[in-house]
């Protein structure tokens, strides 16, 4: 059955000024696009797969890679994982980048901000499986990423930097 959060099914596509609708699908384990017209009516779209039980369970919209198109964070609970799916400039998407959260993490919720006030892009995911959240910094796309990882009920706060691929 397709959850119905409407605070995370309406995406507003600022190049177009029109509301697009995401629905996650988790009996499908897909993301389906309509899209919206001058007249309040909308189209099916696009449907792009997150993977065999993949349980999507929550989207975020952002954009992650500084390219003034708005792309799809999805979390995926069913395989322990993130999904991106980067817009371009004709209104399609990539198709899913994954990134593992670990085994028996099962995202839950995608939370976008700048926590380290750099003016760059950085998201949340928690992870009530194991009772974490892990925290992407400065997170564009350049396979550069930062993580810090809190962890539940040792008061410790692990941050990994990578400063080369």
């Amino acid at each position: 059955m397709p959850l119905m959060w409407m605070s995370d099914l309406v995406a507003k596509r600022r190049q177009q000024n029109i509301d697009n609708i995401i629905i996650l699908n988790d009996g499908t384990n897909d993301i389906s696009i309509y899209i919206g017209n001058n007249n309040n009516f909308y189209s099916f779209y696009r449907r792009y797969p997150t993977g065999y039980d993949s349980l999507p369970c929550f989207i975020n919209f952002i954009d992650i890679n500084n390219d003034q198109q708005l792309d799809i964070l999805v979390a995926n609970n069913g395989t322990g994982s993130i999904g991106i799916f980067l817009g371009n400039k004709n209104g399609l998407f990539s198709e899913q980048i994954i990134y593992s959260m670990g085994i028996k993490s099962y995202p839950y919720a995608i939370g976008i901000g700048d926590f380290n006030h750099n003016n760059k892009t950085d998201f949340v995911v928690t992870k009530y499986g194991i009772n974490e959240i892990e925290i992407f910094l400065d997170f564009n796309n350049d396979l550069l990423t930062d993580i810090a990882v809190a962890m539940t009920g040792t008061n410790n706060i692990k941050i990994l930097s990578k400063s080369c691929s």
